[in-house]
Parts: C-alpha cells; sequence; structure tokens
C-alpha cells in the first residue's frame, strides 16, 4: 500500500500490525520532497502523465465540485470535511475587482546620500524614531534640539545609530529661532530631504490661571517653529515634511488650551502646504504608555488608565509614521456635502477601552456630540459579535475575579461545550451534530483546523494550547478537561504571584 496523502501521517493515524503478516507493506511518498530533491525523476513521470493524457488513457478525475473565487474560504472547510471524491475546483471571475484583495503594509525605504532633519528628537519618543528611521536605511539625521549641547557623540544612543550605518548631526538651538533653523540647513553635510516636526513644550494649568508666557511657551515651538521650518527650506525638494501633533487638536483637552491650540495649527498647516503643492503630512498622537512624556510620568499615565482611556505602544506609532509619511505628497482633498476627509491628516488612539456607555467610563471626550459616531459603530459591534463571545467573555471574567468557579462540573461543561461549538464552525458543520466524545479523528480534524483552534485558544482564553496537544486529544470532551486543567493553572498562579507581591507590586508599578 502506498500513502500518498498526508493526514492520516499528520493526524497520528494508526494501523492494525496483524495485516501485515502476509508480506504486506505500507509505504509513505511525499511527491513535493521527490520534486525538490530528484528532478530529473519527476520531469521523467509528468512527461509519462502527459503521454498518457493524450493518447486517451487517462482522463481529468470525476467528479468535480466547483466553488466561486468568492467562496474559496468554504472551499477550503469543504476540503477538510475528507468526505468528498473526486476533486474541488475554484472557478475565478471574468472581472477581478468581484474578489476582495486583503490590504498589506508597504515597504519604506529612506534614501541614502541625503539628511533627515528632526526636530525636538532627543527624548523617548524622538529616540525611537530615530532608530527606526536608521533601520529603514537613512544614513544621516540631524537634530536640532535645546538638549543637543548636553550630549555628545560618544552617547549610547548615537554609537548605537553608527552602529546601524548612520551618521548623526547635532545642533543646540530653538526650532522658534529662524537663525538656530538656517544654521542647520546651512550646516548640513548633505541636501535635507525629509522633516520630522517633534517639537513639545508642556505648560498646562486652567485657562483662566494660564499667563501670556505659559500660552507662548506651548505655542511658540509649533507654531513659529513649524513656520520656521517652512520657510529655511523653500526651494529644497523634500520627500516628506511630517508634523507630530496630538488628537488635543481635534477634541481638546483640559488644561492644555495652549497646547491645544498650538496642534490645530499644524492639522491646518498641513492642508497650507498641500495647497500649494508642497508635501505635509501630521500625526494626530494619542496617549503614548512605553516611550514618551506620559511614560515616564506614572502619576499621568494611571490617570489615562483609571478614565479608561485606551493608550498606544511604541510600535503603533512607528507603524502610523511610516503610512503618514507615505501619504505626505500632496494629493487632492475629498470634500462632498457636509464631508471633509484630508488623507494626510492621521488620528491614533482615540478610542476607549470600555464602552462608552459603561457607568465607570471616565473617558474625556465621551459626551462630546463630535465623536458621537463611536456610539454607534459600538452599536453596531455588540449586536454583531455578542451572541458569539458574550458567554464565554463573561465566563472568563467571573473565573479572573473567583477563581474556585473553575471546580464546579458546570464549567467543565460550559467550556467543553464552547471548545466543540467552535470547531464545528471553522469545519462548517451544524452544531445539532456535535458528539463530544466523538475522536477527532472520527470528525475530520487535521492540523489545519487544529491551527485555528490553538489560535482561537490564544485570542478568546489566553492559552497557550499546542497543536500536538489537540491533535493528540482523543475526544472533545477530553479537549475541554485539558483545557480546564490549563485555566486552572494559570489562575491559580496568578492568586499566587498576587499573595506573594503586595506592596512590592505596587512600589514596581510606581518605579520611574
Amino acid at each position: 500500500m502506498i500513502e500518498i496523502g498526508k493526514r492520516d501521517l499528520m493526524g497520528r493515524g494508526k494501523l492494525a500490525m496483524a495485516h501485515f503478516e502476509q508480506n504486506r507493506s505500507y509505504i509513505g511518498v511525499d511527491f513535493a520532497q521527490i520534486c525538490a530533491d530528484r528532478p530529473v525523476i519527476t520531469s521523467r513521470l509528468l512527461k509519462r502523465c502527459m503521454d498518457y493524457y493524450e493518447a486517451g488513457q487517462i482522463k481529468p478525475i470525476h467528479p468535480i465540485k466547483t466553488f466561486e473565487a468568492t467562496q474559496i474560504e468554504e472551499s477550503f472547510r469543504y476540503m477538510q470535511k475528507g468526505v468528498h471524491i473526486g476533486k474541488i475546483v475554484v472557478t475565478m471571475p471574468e472581472d477581478p475587482r468581484d474578489l476582495k484583495v486583503p490590504s498589506y503594509a508597504q515597504q519604506l525605504s529612506m534614501r541614502p546620500g541625503v539628511a533627515y532633519l528632526l526636530v525636538g528628537g532627543l527624548g523617548g519618543l524622538g529616540r525611537s524614531v530615530a532608530t527606526w528611521m536608521a533601520e529603514k536605511g537613512a544614513t544621516d539625521i540631524l537634530f536640532l534640539s535645546r538638549s543637543a549641547g548636553e550630549l555628545s557623540l560618544d552617547d549610547p544612543f548615537f554609537r548605537e545609530l553608527k552602529a546601524l550605518g548612520c551618521t548623526a548631526q547635532l545642533f543646540s538651538g530653538s526650532v522658534s529661532n529662524i537663525e538656530d533653523v538656517k544654521s542647520v540647513v546651512n550646516g548640513a553635510n548633505k541636501p535635507i530631504a525629509g522633516v520630522i516636526q517633534a517639537s513639545m513644550v508642556l505648560k498646562d494649568c486652567a485657562f483662566f490661571d494660564m499667563s501670556y508666557e505659559d500660552w507662548q511657551a506651548a505655542v511658540l515651538p509649533k507654531i513659529k517653529g513649524t513656520w520656521n521650518i517652512h520657510e529655511a527650506l523653500d526651494g529644497h525638494k523634500l520627500d516628506f515634511f511630517v508634523l507630530f501633533s496630538s488628537w488635543s487638536g481635534l477634541r481638546g483637552q483640559w488644561g492644555q488650551a495652549n497646547y491645544a491650540a498650538a496642534n490645530s495649527f499644524l492639522d491646518a498647516f498641513v492642508q497650507y502646504r498641500q495647497k500649494q503643492g508642497l508635501p505635509a503630512s501630521v500625526l494626530d498622537i494619542g496617549v503614548m504608555e512605553d516611550i514618551g512624556y506620559v511614560s515616564r510620568n506614572a502619576g499621568v499615565l494611571e490617570h489615562f488608565h483609571s478614565t479608561a482611556t485606551h493608550v498606544l505602544h511604541e510600535q503603533d506609532l512607528l507603524d502610523s509614521l511610516q503610512l503618514v509619511i507615505q501619504r505626505s505628497a500632496p494629493s487632492p482633498l475629498r470634500i462632498a456635502p457636509k464631508q471633509f476627509v484630508n488623507r494626510s491628516q492621521l488620528a491614533i488612539g482615540l478610542r476607549s477601552t470600555l464602552p462608552l456607555s459603561a457607568p465607570n467610563n471616565r473617558t474625556s471626550w465621551k459626551k462630546d456630540i463630535r465623536m458621537a459616531v463611536y456610539r454607534n459603530l459600538e452599536t453596531s459591534e455588540t449586536s454583531v459579535g455578542a451572541s458569539e463571545d458574550e458567554g464565554l467573555k463573561q465566563f472568563l471574567s467571573s473565573v479572573s475575579a473567583n477563581p474556585s468557579i473553575l471546580q464546579a462540573q458546570d464549567s467543565i461543561a460550559f467550556i467543553t461545550n464552547e471548545i466543540g461549538t467552535t470547531l464545528f464552525s471553522f469545519m462548517l458543520r451544524p452544531t445539532e451534530d456535535m458528539a463530544l466524545d466523538a475522536t477527532l479523528v472520527a470528525l475530520g480534524v487535521d492540523s489545519l483546523v487544529a491551527i485555528e483552534l490553538r489560535n482561537w485558544f490564544r485570542q478568546k482564553m489566553g492559552l497557550d494550547m499546542s497543536v500536538i496537544e489537540i491533535l493528540g486529544s482523543v475526544s472533545i470532551a477530553q479537549l475541554g478537561e485539558k483545557t480546564m486543567a490549563c485555566l486552572v493553572e494559570k489562575h491559580a498562579v496568578a492568586v499566587i504571584e498576587e499573595a506573594d507581591s503586595g506592596n512590592e507590586k505596587y512600589l514596581k508599578m510606581k518605579a520611574p
């Protein structure tokens, strides 16, 4: 017997040994490996197949089950059942626009032989951006900062840039001073091809208590500083001109009237430059958790967490920065009745970790009528997904509060039923046919289905269940018992750590 399929091999199929007493053999053949290792044999076999076909000795396999290209997922589900005879064919539409194409991230490469100006880029956020630019191929970065005079090129950060093949030039000065900006342009070793304006000064206080000096301190670096860069680089051909703004410029922030006004200017300035045919884009950044000002101020970060404000991470910023760089080139504004869209302005982090209707949601913008669309989105998402995941979410939430729930027999039955329902939905089979004691092999569970189930365990339960553990389970019921054991272990460890940490855990959270 020659086995050319892989399902039984990968699914750990078993054979009774008694049949091999009569000089029988079982041989597994991986034709893909033969194609790779012995192409001459492969060529000879294919030629013989074509000769047989032309002579009419072999014909296409029948029957043929046909799926439209828009039903590609259904075709694979059907094949996974392992009950079909013949071939499964996917037909392509005459018009390719009928197919939905998934989006993908375009690659970004910085040009060698030019310099990039990073204003105010010596803080945590700016250093992350500079490293990212070097990894993307930037060979020269100019830093304009008031603190540049306090650093030397022997600083570990600049040595890291040098190891990445990037040379740094430091210029001490203020972007609010046109002469300081011009000195950077004139002192650059290579022509400037791109700008990231990330300067920021905070002088937070109530508007009625805000002095003229407080107002100017926050406004000048962004408004006058941006205008100075615009004038100093007049005539330079730039690939991008990116401004770091904040979503406070979109909807305001208590105690930051000056900062919000400056960011609103940046949003408008992008339109001004693009109307002149010049590159410009703006990134309205939300609360950054792991880099930047907020990450260095535990009290401020804790405030945002307590109000259910969504926080961003370093990779969120870098991914968004790549997008606004690619959208920095002038593009026509899309204006429709009661609608305005500027592709070169991107806001990130304007969301909440709790439903807006939750009483403990205290995000500062939840009552802003301009954000009413979020309530509509929230209602729509809830109506679609609530029936599927709400029961499991509530169960896991209850377990987090009281792990002893896992000891109840009803909990095992609930988890087992959730696994079975999910498994049958993956295989496009009605849950009415679900038998919890049926073997996974009999149900047609193969490695592809196991991978999907593994991903479901990670996403929905936070469990790292391997494909081997899944396929090694005799039945859905046994898989439910394994899952319950993993949940018990997970929450037992959490309880022990919480009991042992005490005040030490609180102090670690507060450490700078």
